[in-house]
């Protein structure tokens, strides 16, 4: 490669990890109230939607080239965040009684092997669920930024509009 750019894939531009880990850790104090001290319906529900509202204010303010991917990203980041989350504070919400395999599965495993697969279980769940979150995010910020898009374009007459490669102004086009 000549010059000294590397390339950048396109999602990440203008955002690096720590930017993307930054915008998911928004979202972890909700996680921790959820687990240890439930709060009230208006309290969680400003936790629950601020962060992703953030997140695709800060995308789109800093114009990432592809809004969905980036707000995406940070979603899945998020749910491996939210894991931790809930891997870190399985102990005291289950008070040493964590939950247990029903129905034909009851008392056929040791409960070993049952927290093992409850575990697995909240991994993949947190990891959907940071995905969910954050192609919704992705999808508001895609249609803010297309609107966005279409408004500033559709302000520019054809004679403001620069010319692309191909086109070439006639007579008529100068003043």
């Amino acid at each position: 490669m000549t010059g000294s750019r590397q390339h950048v894939p396109a999602w990440r531009s203008p955002f690096s990890w720590p930017w993307i880990i930054g915008l998911a850790l928004l979202a972890v104090p909700r996680a921790l109230f959820h687990d240890l001290a439930p709060l009230g319906p208006f309290p969680n529900a400003v936790l629950a939607i601020a962060p992703p509202l953030i997140w695709v204010l800060v995308v789109i303010t800093r114009r990432a080239q592809h809004p969905f991917v980036v707000l995406l990203v940070i979603g899945c980041v998020y749910g491996a965040i939210l894991d931790v989350v809930h891997e870190a504070t399985w102990t005291t919400v289950w008070d040493g009684h964590p939950p247990r395999l029903g129905g034909n599965l009851e008392g056929r495993l040791s409960p070993a092997v049952e927290t093992a697969l409850m575990r697995i279980v909240v991994f993949i769940s947190s990891f959907v669920t940071g995905a969910i979150i954050g192609a919704v995010s992705g999808l508001v910020g895609w249609a803010v930024d297309h609107h966005r898009a279409r408004r500033n374009t559709s302000v520019l007459t054809k004679s403001d509009r620069p010319p692309t490669g191909g086109e070439r102004h006639s007579r008529r086009d100068l003043p």
